[in-house]
């Protein structure tokens, strides 16, 4: 998604400014963090019991189950959810907000709104997360 975005849309919005530099710091500080800590271990562990004859009969949900650290997996995935589901929710927020004070402005400003957080989201992000996001022009170049 943020590959797509051109690149001087993110220098000529603020608005796609905040949205990418709270994207990338989702996925550097929370996404990579536990993938890079999952990802290689819990495939070894796949291809080595899937195959096993011994498991022909075992359905896959069953067999995840018997994974050492299926616990500990399961409840960082649920933390990472956590935080997602809270920065939604914050987004879904600004997104009536944005709205609001665009239909108040009235029909013109409502059709020709451009959603600017400024640095609500920002504010909204610390305390959300452990590391707060880098400054914009960080990740601009």
């Amino acid at each position: 998604m943020i590959k797509n975005i051109p690149v001087t849309k993110v220098r000529s919005s603020e608005t796609t400014k905040e949205l990418v530099l709270i994207s990338v710091h989702i996925l550097n500080m929370e996404l990579r963090p536990h993938l890079t800590r999952w990802q290689a271990r819990y495939r070894r562990w796949w291809n080595s019991v899937v195959n096993d004859p011994v498991h022909k009969d075992v359905p896959p949900q069953q067999l995840q189950r018997t994974y050492p650290q299926h616990a500990e997996l399961i409840a960082e995935i649920k933390a990472v959810n956590d935080k997602l589901v809270i920065y939604v929710n914050h987004l879904k927020k600004w997104l009536a907000y944005s709205a609001y004070q665009a239909l108040l402005s009235g029909p013109d400003a409502l059709r020709n709104a451009r959603l600017y957080p400024g640095r609500f989201i920002t504010q909204l992000y610390h305390g959300l997360f452990q590391h707060p996001p880098k400054p914009a022009g960080a990740y601009l170049g």
